[in-house]
């Protein structure tokens, strides 16, 4: 037996010893397992979940954390690399100062493949959630052709992006709660901003430098003061960063003045949760790479009752908050400022040791209230507007019956009928790119009766232990309509299983499966509104033809469900 069914035994045999006062060798006989091994746990010389070999390089909650941040990731269609997930490992031994025989590896405390491989064995359900291979970087000419093709597409990708936003904070109950919906990002200042054409001999020498700001607004027009990323590693001890500038600044040093990953988690922790008020949950829509969200990060955001949601990347104009909010006017009152200090003060330039008291002026003057709510309006953020809809306004539900989802052998979950699961594109680089998977609920959003429901009586694995997880994939032959119905025509696609495992038959199988396998019997329900309803109906009938089987499918007319808009 595996470790986790042999700690299912040995809590099974302790439970019958104290509960039904059974001696030691009849639990031990029951439960398969050796009378030594249990005496040993019913005496509590050694803990119930203690294995042989040496002690784990991190404790069991630990993994089950880091595992919960691969899986947010994936969530936002951020896989996280192999060097990556064991960078972050060493970052958590390395920031409590633990001894371990990673200790005395070079570099120290940096895991190695057989660590990563037992990882994977003790955790089965983070194989799928690690991108095992890096695309090459495209050449300038594919970029090229590639930004042209992203900026064409951005308005609807908007439109899709708008749409899960709007359901985000739906689901959560921020609708009506302007000051729990946050937006972040940042901007760079020159310290000799360009003020124009003057007259007089040119200075080569001068090098511009430039000093990041970061600004938080909320779609109720409040702000968080400014943070500042000084480019420099140690400052001077009698140089006060902030003197003179705006009340509760803060700022960060670094070598090169960037906003990664540590700047972005020190951001998070130490001002924005300190400066925004105490009322939890709020949502943080933040713009820039998937990397800022680390494993630190992402312990910050849940412990403070964070929600991050990633803007839209490539739609900056649509979306960017705060370059419409604060960084616009911000800008053109900088030039101005930095002309007047340098009038005022001959001689003088705004140096990193002068830019927080020229900085505060400017920010004092530019950032209003109505500017911030106008923005949140104008990118239709806040109020959400609701989905287009023509006639009158309904939504059809379309129905494939008579489906299944495949790879039950492999994540053997098995949810109950007429729980509704989620469809979400697979991000991986396969054979399909259409390719989806089957995700369960997360915990919220599962009815509290069913939260002890039996998903498999063999690991007595409960529903509320595998909320969120993933626990199966999209038949191949169904997975590009499905795609075009959810990603092309903005429909909602959901599964509902209605049966117990069979054995695979055609046409179920997946495109690289091969030997003895196990689908669930399920249900497709496909919500769209009536503009694309037939568009969606060619794509399911088209699948239907495909498989050359009967699939029933539930007419608009006769299959409706009426949704107010």
């Amino acid at each position: 037996m595996d470790r986790k069914e042999r700690i299912r035994a040995l809590e099974g045999a302790f439970r019958d010893i104290k509960e039904k006062k059974i001696s030691q060798r009849q639990a031990a006989k029951k439960w398969g397992i050796p009378k030594s091994t249990l005496a040993d746990r019913v005496r509590g010389r050694i803990a119930m979940d203690r294995r042989s070999g040496p002690p784990p390089v991190l404790s069991n909650a630990e993994e089950r954390k880091l595992v919960d941040w691969l899986t947010d990731m994936s969530h936002k269609g951020c896989h996280v690399s192999k060097a990556h997930l064991m960078k972050t490992v060493k970052q958590i031994l390395d920031s409590n100062g633990r001894i371990t025989p990673l200790k005395y590896k070079s570099p120290p405390n940096l895991p190695g493949s057989s660590w990563y491989h037992c990882f994977l064995k003790r955790n089965p359900d983070a194989k799928m959630l690690i991108n095992r291979k890096v695309e090459h970087k495209k050449s300038k000419a594919a970029t090229k052709v590639e930004h042209k093709k992203t900026k064409e597409a951005t308005k609807v990708e908007f439109e899709r992006w708008l749409a899960g936003f709007s359901r985000f904070l739906s689901d959560h109950g921020f609708l009506d709660k302007p000051l729990r919906i946050w937006s972040c990002g940042k901007q760079g200042f020159t310290l000799q901003p360009k003020t124009g054409k003057v007259l007089g001999p040119v200075n080569k020498s001068i090098k511009s430098t430039q000093i990041s700001v970061m600004a938080c607004i909320n779609a109720g027009g409040g702000v968080v003061p400014p943070y500042y990323l000084y480019p420099m590693k140690v400052r001077r001890k009698t140089w006060n960063p902030l003197a003179g500038d705006v009340v509760g600044a803060g700022c960060y040093f670094s070598e090169l003045g960037w906003m990664d990953s540590p700047a972005f988690s020190s951001w998070l922790e130490n001002h924005f949760v300190n400066h925004i008020p105490p009322t939890r949950p709020v949502v943080l829509l933040y713009d820039g790479d998937d990397s800022h969200i680390d494993y630190r990060t992402f312990s910050v955001a849940e412990e403070n009752q964070i929600l991050l949601y990633r803007l839209l990347p490539n739609a900056s104009q649509l979306v960017q908050l705060c370059e419409t909010a604060v960084f616009s006017s911000l800008k053109k009152v900088w030039t101005e400022v930095v002309s007047e200090f340098t009038t005022d003060n001959p001689d003088t330039d705004v140096t990193k040791m002068t830019f927080a008291q020229v900085f505060g002026s400017a920010w004092q003057k530019s950032v209003n209230m109505k500017h911030i709510i106008d923005a949140y309006h104008k990118a239709a953020l806040y109020p959400i507007k609701p989905p287009k809809t023509t006639g009158n306004g309904t939504t059809s539900q379309i129905i494939l019956l008579n489906s299944v989802i495949n790879g039950y052998h492999v994540y053997q979950i098995r949810p109950p009928d007429n729980l509704e699961l989620e469809v979400r594109k697979e991000y991986k680089t396969g054979k399909d790119e259409y390719a989806l998977m089957i995700y369960l609920p997360e915990l919220a959003k599962i009815p509290q009766e069913l939260h002890g429901v039996i998903t498999n009586e063999t690991r007595q694995l409960k529903l509320f232990q595998v909320a969120g997880l993933p626990m199966g994939h999209v038949p191949h032959i169904l997975a590009e309509e499905l795609y075009k119905c959810k990603f092309h025509l903005t429909a909602k696609v959901t599964c509902c299983v209605t049966g117990d495992p069979v054995q695979t038959v055609l046409p179920w199988s997946s495109i690289d499966e091969t030997g003895d396998a196990a689908v669930l019997p399920a249900s497709y329900h496909i919500y769209v509104d009536e503009e694309n309803s037939s568009d969606v109906c060619s794509l399911i009938q088209a699948a239907a033809d495909k498989i050359n089987e009967k699939i029933n499918i539930t007419s608009c007319q006769t299959a409706v469900n009426v949704v107010e808009s």
